[in-house]
């Protein structure tokens, strides 16, 4: 009966240890996973911002080249009507 008891015991203790381990190793991956999290999340930030400022650029580019487009065509119509 005692011998049961302590091999019952270390039975638990040893499970006991294994929880403990898994647990630890959790934890890391954890910490890595979240470490990882936030460097793509600055990355993806950093990737909005450009593409933010670069959708701009081009929308001022897009009005200023029709803009200029408007001007030699009624500058074509004008020198025409000149004739």
């Amino acid at each position: 009966s005692e011998v049961i008891k302590e091999e019952h015991v270390n039975d638990m203790v040893y499970a006991v240890e294994r929880l403990n381990s898994l647990v630890s190793a959790a934890k890391i991956d954890l910490a890595s996973f979240k470490a990882r999290e936030a460097r793509h999340r600055r990355t993806a930030e950093s990737n909005r911002k450009r593409v933010t400022f670069w959708a701009v650029v081009e929308c001022i580019l897009i009005v200023l080249v029709a803009a200029a487009q408007i001007y030699r065509i009624r500058k074509l119509f004008e020198s025409k009507r000149s004739m």
